[in-house]
């Protein structure tokens, strides 16, 4: 984490969500964007029950940190299936078991 802060990255540290034994996986919870120093979210839906028990925890934590939610994943969608390229060249996002190809639509 140090090195990602020295890079000039924002690190939010997120509490574990009890319960949910995959929490730990905090990518999953959405893709968060920033826009003139601002943070923005599009929120997961995942499709399996225990990563869903942790969503109301994630989206109250997102908003407590200051970060907007813009949208909520229509489809299935976990948000370690999508990165964005550097210097907004573009994004690649993977569908399958977890995340369901309609959702780059919406993206």
């Amino acid at each position: 984490l140090f090195l990602m802060r020295e890079a000039g990255a924002r690190v939010y540290d997120v509490p574990l969500v009890t319960d949910a034994h995959d929490s730990v996986f905090i990518k999953d919870s959405g893709v968060l964007v920033s826009d003139k120093g601002r943070a923005f979210a599009f929120a997961a839906r995942p499709t399996y029950e225990p990563r869903l028990l942790e969503q109301p925890d994630r989206i109250k934590e997102f908003k407590s940190l200051g970060i907007e939610i813009k949208d909520f994943a229509k489809a299935n969608f976990e948000g370690g299936d999508f990165v964005m390229l550097p210097g907004e060249a573009g994004a690649l996002m993977g569908y399958g078991f977890r995340t369901e190809r309609e959702c780059a639509k919406q993206l």
